[in-house]
């Protein structure tokens, strides 16, 4: 795998600017560890990198993260892992499948844990099934390596296409789902929503930077 698209994996984004020198994006909302490793990996291997955005059609944004594994589950082996417990490696199976066959996408986010992407018209009866799959199966994921990272950005959209919205409270914010879903539906969206925590709060910050401006104003 070339270097760009370790980054990728990583949850970063990286591209080439017009000076030619590397730029990475979506740092601040990487773990520290996870961080250091991105900008490590970027100084070491400056040169290759620059030459595989040089010769790539657009930049390695991470958003090409959902073409590089639609599901996030493609590489799990078909027999269980010597090592592994073998009804968390069932779950997984049964997961893989139903995500194949219904176009869910498995994601990490960037605190570490593992979710599901649901398309935005909600089946309530999938999501059931698709959560105790994931329920069952999550130590076997938390240990797999190669699932895709979701931006808090990006675990913002699919929040708000998921139906769930963000409401704005005394000391910090909380999601609002649609009253007619089930306990296991608003449980996939608040995973959605804790993943987008980083995003929801810049958000929040550049709507009172905007408002700011308006009443000083600062935009004329």
């Amino acid at each position: 795998m070339s270097s760009a698209r370790v980054i990728i994996e990583m949850g970063a984004g990286v591209s080439l600017a017009p000076d030619g020198k590397i730029k990475l994006s979506g740092l601040k909302s990487l773990p520290k560890e996870k961080r250091q490793a991105v900008l490590s990996l970027a100084r070491d291997r400056k040169e290759e990198i620059t030459r595989e955005l040089q010769f790539s059609s657009r930049p390695c944004e991470i958003s090409e993260i959902s073409e590089l594994s639609p599901l996030g589950l493609e590489s799990i082996m078909d027999r269980p892992p010597p090592d592994a417990d073998f009804w968390e490696w069932s779950g997984a199976i049964d997961l893989k499948d139903i995500a194949r066959q219904y176009g869910l996408k498995v994601r990490q986010s960037v605190r570490g844990s593992i979710l599901v992407v649901y398309p935005a018209q909600v089946n309530v009866q999938l999501v059931q099934y698709a959560e105790d799959c994931l329920q069952d199966c999550q130590g076997y994921l938390a240990r797999f390596p190669g699932i895709p990272a979701l931006p808090p950005a990006e675990a913002l959209t699919e929040f708000r296409r998921m139906g769930g919205e963000v409401q704005h409270v005394q000391g910090g914010f909380v999601p609002v789902y649609p009253e007619e879903w089930p306990g296991y539906v608003k449980d996939a969206a608040q995973a959605l929503f804790l993943a987008a925590l980083d995003a929801i709060e810049e958000e929040d910050r550049q709507d009172v930077e905007r408002a700011v401006k308006t009443y000083t104003g600062g935009n004329r």
